[in-house]
């Protein structure tokens, strides 16, 4: 079942998949909500039970509490990480789409960026850094990836060189990117793969590039990668 309040057209929609991370979820919502209030971010907040047996269901609920115009909260039996993810795709309402990790958490101003490079842009899809988080201390994973400036458009061409060369996620996870909804093929059917445990930011990666034409990259640490939590 589905809590929600509202159903205003959002411009951002974070989607955050949830299996039993009753530990890090809610550092994962605030590193969300505290932006959205902080910045005045016009934004959802998407979270996707996945038939949790912990306490993450009940967190979800109580934020839901607090936060009704902000966050909704689907309940759902237990299906995998793509059938989570893909039911959320279809449920958002904002013209662009963030997949957040439930262990991982943004960077403060992730979306004043984002809202900001939408505003001068208006891209397809937005590319930005990655660094890892310990729980404490936080560190670049990688970055002037495509440019040492700050932001620059680059070519589908470069993103295919990094797709099949680079060993590193710039491209390939899901995680990294804000999409324009319009480059998403909601009602494509990945069901056969639903029982695969992994490759599925590289197998929905595609779809979302083969649809976009102006893409950027941002030079810059937006999303915190959470190290060592033994999630799978």
């Amino acid at each position: 079942f589905i809590k929600s309040v509202g159903g205003i057209m959002d411009k951002i929609s974070i989607i955050v998949p949830i299996y039993n991370v009753e530990n890090y979820l809610q550092e994962c919502i605030d590193s969300i909500i505290n932006q959205i209030i902080k910045f005045d971010i016009k934004a959802e907040i998407l979270l996707m039970d996945d038939g949790s047996t912990d306490n993450s269901g009940k967190i979800c609920d109580l934020n839901f509490e607090k936060y009704p115009k902000i966050i909704k909260v689907v309940h759902k039996k237990n299906e995998g990480l793509l059938c989570t993810r893909r039911k959320g795709f279809s449920l958002a309402e904002g013209e662009y789409i963030i997949s957040c990790d439930s262990d991982d958490i943004l960077a403060d101003d992730t979306l004043f960026v984002l809202k900001n490079m939408i505003e001068k842009c208006h891209p397809d899809i937005m590319i930005f850094n990655m660094g890892i988080y310990d729980g404490k201390e936080k560190n670049i994973y990688y970055e002037n990836c495509f440019t040492n400036a700050s932001y620059s458009k680059i070519t589908r061409q470069q993103v295919l060189d990094f797709y099949f060369m680079a060993d590193i996620p710039v491209v390939t996870s899901m995680a990294g990117k804000a999409i324009k909804r319009t480059c998403f093929d909601i009602n494509k059917d990945y069901s056969k793969f639903y029982n695969n445990s992994f490759g599925e930011d590289t197998l929905q990666s595609i779809e979302v590039f083969s649809k976009a034409n102006d893409i950027f990259y941002i030079n810059k640490v937006l999303y915190y990668y959470r190290m060592s939590t033994g999630m799978s």
